[in-house]
């Protein structure tokens, strides 16, 4: 039986089919017995995403030095060394974000290690040692949300990290005045 949309990888699908004009249905499942990175993206300057074919045993959330222990990052060509500040898993569990603590952001080929990874089915990752290209960022920062700590402290919330070559950040009031 050919199917019009090709099953996804571990999970149980309804399919349906007709032979001979009689419709049938059930549930099928394209099992891969090898836990597999997808793909490795930056979805903004300060942070990348790798993405498994199933789901993975990783806390919800990393530390720094969780994360030394699963991941190396160097940019090639002038093997800048990336720290990281934190990992955090997806709700799917097939993904998992890296924030960097780098000011530097992430543009062109890197190389980037991980090891000690494994599936929920308790498959391990084989070691993943390659080159990946990150595109550079040109997207600005927007505000996702601020909050009203004090009457004299606002919490602003980014969408993603963001720098500033001093340690505050100034507000301009609709009047012009500089906060």
């Amino acid at each position: 039986v050919y199917l019009d949309e090709p099953l996804q990888e571990n999970v149980s699908t309804t399919v349906k089919f007709t032979i001979n004009g009689e419709q049938y249905s059930g549930q099928a499942t394209y099992y891969t017995k090898q836990l597999e990175i997808t793909d490795v993206e930056n979805i903004n300057g300060g942070q990348f995403v790798v993405h498994f074919n199933q789901e993975v045993d990783l806390p919800t959330t990393c530390s720094s030095n969780d994360l030394a222990k699963i991941f190396s990052l160097t940019k090639i060509g002038n093997s800048i060394w990336h720290d990281f500040l934190k990992g955090e898993l997806s709700d799917d569990k097939k993904s998992f974000k890296v924030t960097l603590k780098s000011k530097t952001a992430l543009s062109g080929t890197y190389r980037l290690k991980i090891e000690g990874i494994r599936a929920l089915n308790g498959k391990s990752l084989a070691d993943f040692d390659e080159s990946v290209y990150f595109v550079t960022d040109t997207t600005k920062p927007v505000v996702k949300s601020v909050e009203n700590v004090t009457n004299t402290l606002v919490k602003v919330t980014f969408s993603e990290p963001v720098y500033t070559s001093n340690s505050y950040i100034t507000y301009t009031r609709a009047n012009g005045t500089t906060v």
